[in-house]
């Protein structure tokens, strides 16, 4: 194992999460290709997880925030709930993120 910037580099995880990240953007375009909305929520979720625990929840934020408000029903259904526990991990770390004031 390699240490880049002060981190473990392990390029084998690297190639992993590039692959997960290649295969959850093929499944939104997929998803939105086919009209299949959750679909593409479970997806997009996914991905934004994949991003958050790669801190960058800003992008994980622009896609997952959009996507979640356009639903207007299930609101208490298993992929709503996940997607909003999700959004809700993204923006905690936003806060932390934020300089003090």
């Amino acid at each position: 194992m390699a240490i880049v910037s002060g981190l473990p580099f392990e390029p084998d995880r690297v190639q992993a999460q590039s692959q997960a990240e290649a295969a959850y953007q093929t499944a939104i375009q997929v998803a939105q290709s086919q009209n299949a909305r959750i679909f593409e929520l479970r997806s997009a979720t996914s991905l934004a997880r994949l991003w958050c625990l790669q801190a960058r929840t800003h992008i994980a934020h622009a896609l997952l925030d959009p996507l979640l408000a356009s639903f207007t029903e299930g609101a208490g259904t298993p992929d709503l709930l996940a997607a909003g526990a999700v959004l809700d991990q993204i923006k905690a770390q936003m806060r932390q993120l934020e300089p003090s004031r």
